[in-house]
């Protein structure tokens, strides 16, 4: 029995906002530089009789810009059942305000701030075409107890702290985002999957002014 493992590295593609602030009290205003967005797909492995699955994706956001997770959905779609099942996000959380103004410490992978991805049920639909297809999807969620499950809090959570200063650390460069997915049965096909997950940002100059990535977070 081996544990299949499928890694994926995906870069997030920048959007800035075209909305110039010409009022110079309000120049470092609550509104995001841009936003940055990974919207990609791709294939699962199939796993083997007696053996186990691992889908792990690394996501690398912009560098030279402050991240805050607006949205993330993760959705996974096949014509046969979808045995993937729990899994975890973890984020490279910094705290705000230094001492990391212009690079980052080195931040061990079990240092991220980790939550519990809510997945729903393996959802069957007859399409137009009439053709079988099986859905199941993941959001970030919370267990409020080890006998309940996880239950989206709410579905899609939204506004997750993220503090990315602009980094130095080419590890943790490639890696600002890092999701695990486990696959316990055997036997299972391949799967297609869709990522789409939204992050604001924000300059330096943003992140450090009074009232914008304060506590509490000022929109």
């Amino acid at each position: 029995m081996a544990d299949e493992f499928l890694g994926k590295d995906f870069n997030a593609k920048t959007f800035p906002f075209r909305q110039p602030v010409t009022f110079k009290a309000s120049e470092n205003s609550a509104v995001p530089w841009g936003q940055a967005i990974v919207n990609e797909s791709f294939e699962s492995q199939a796993i083997g009789t007696g053996d186990t699955g691992t889908l792990n994706i690394d996501i690398k956001l912009p560098s030279d810009y402050v991240s805050l997770m607006r949205s993330f959905h993760l959705q996974a779609t096949d014509t046969d059942t979808i045995y993937w099942g729990d899994g975890v996000l973890g984020l490279a959380y910094q705290q705000p305000g230094g001492p990391y103004k212009t690079s980052v410490a080195a931040l061990g992978e079990k240092n991220y701030l980790w939550f519990g991805l809510a997945r729903s049920d393996n959802f069957t639909i007859r399409d137009r075409f009439s053709s079988d297809y099986a859905y199941k999807f993941w959001h970030i969620g919370s267990r409020t107890s080890i006998q309940e499950p996880i239950t989206p809090n709410p579905s899609p959570i939204t506004n997750i702290p993220l503090w990315i200063p602009p980094q130095s650390d080419l590890s943790l460069q490639s890696r600002s985002v890092i999701i695990y997915l486990e696959n316990d049965t055997a036997g299972s096909t391949a799967n297609s999957f869709v990522l789409n997950a939204v992050f604001d940002l924000y300059t330096l100059e943003q992140a450090y002014a009074a009232g914008v990535m304060s506590s509490p977070r000022v929109f």
